[in-house]
């Protein structure tokens, strides 16, 4: 990749929780997928992010959007994740049980390539590694809420530390194993908050697992 040649955008990932769950039939998976389009463009109209100002790729299962640094990326962050639970709240309230919608969503930024193909970059590349995380997976999968983000640990230095709006003391470190990537990143349940433990108090094997 040439530098010069290379943009700089920020990096949405979002991914629908068990898209290929053997129940969903292909009529199943039609509605989360068009659910998925209404809620994201819901939410990025409610957070004040156009569609001037991203590209949006289909992933299957997910979408990857790149968003123009016109855009202050504190909206990614202190209004985008709450928007997005909005919207899938009442996607979930009108639709039948195989169609519900739980996401997982990873935010970056970073410097990306534009080709004939499509994009490329390492931090495209970091991104897809953060969505694909286990222990964001076992995160979700846990918790009683709709939606679990995460975001790169320089993400997290850049941008949300800086952002008390974003409620930056609800994210916990992690570390992200994940091919060959080993890097630190942060993780938060917007609509579910963390338990976190009484001062004093040992930390059980989970967060031991998420800590580590």
């Amino acid at each position: 990749m040439h530098l010069l040649s290379s943009v700089h955008r920020a990096i949405v990932l979002i991914d629908v929780e068990k898209f290929g769950d053997p129940s969903r039939t292909i009529v199943h998976q039609r509605a989360v997928r068009e659910g998925l389009y209404e809620i994201t463009e819901k939410a990025l109209t409610e957070a004040g992010i156009l569609s001037e100002h991203y590209t949006r790729d289909d992933r299957g299962d997910g979408i990857l959007l790149l968003v123009d640094p016109v855009v202050p990326k504190c909206r990614l962050i202190d209004q985008f994740p709450s928007r997005l639970v909005a919207a899938i709240r009442e996607h979930n309230a009108k639709s039948a049980d195989l169609a519900r919608i739980r996401l997982r969503l990873a935010i970056d930024a970073g410097e990306v390539l534009f080709d004939r193909y499509g994009v490329t970059g390492g931090s495209v590349t970091r991104a897809f590694r953060l969505i694909d995380a286990p222990i964001l997976k076992e995160v979700l999968g846990t918790s009683t809420g709709l939606l679990a983000m995460i975001v790169s640990d320089r993400f997290y230095d850049d941008i949300v530390r800086h952002v008390p709006a974003a409620a930056p003391d609800t994210f916990l470190p992690s570390r992200v194993t994940v091919k060959e990537t080993d890097l630190m990143a942060w993780i938060r349940l917007p609509d579910h908050p963390f338990p976190r433990p009484e001062a004093g108090k040992v930390i059980d094997s989970w967060w031991r697992r998420l800590l580590s």
